[in-house]
């Protein structure tokens, strides 16, 4: 098993696919993402193929908990992008990190620590 190296914990839980991300580079145009692990300082977003962005390009979007329509504004930087592919469709996976630590809602907040207890 490898070192984890990463500042904060990430929140991995089979209940995220109550979460949808989407990401923009400019005012209007969103894609829609799944979200793999998220944490104070960044997420790890799904996406599709099509959506092609840089690693260190600015991006904003918000985070949505799907049963309450909640919505979680988010703002920072690609810092990583690995390609691959999920039952024949090619995706993304992209690494962001926020400029500035978020703070977890209620529904997050209560997916961290029942995954740390």
């Amino acid at each position: 098993m490898g070192v984890d190296f990463r500042k904060n914990p990430r929140i991995y839980h089979k209940d995220l696919i109550h979460y949808k991300v989407f990401l923009s580079r400019g005012e209007v145009d969103f894609v829609e993402g799944s979200l793999g692990n998220i944490s104070e300082t960044g997420l790890c977003a799904i996406v599709s193929k099509n959506f092609e962005p840089k690693v260190g390009e600015e991006l904003k979007g918000y985070v949505r908990y799907v049963p309450l329509d909640d919505r979680l504004s988010i703002k920072g930087r690609v810092v990583w992008i690995t390609e691959y592919e999920h039952k024949g469709a090619k995706q993304l996976m992209l690494g962001f990190g926020f400029y500035s630590p978020i703070q977890f809602p209620e529904h997050l907040l209560a997916l961290s620590m029942s995954f740390e207890s």
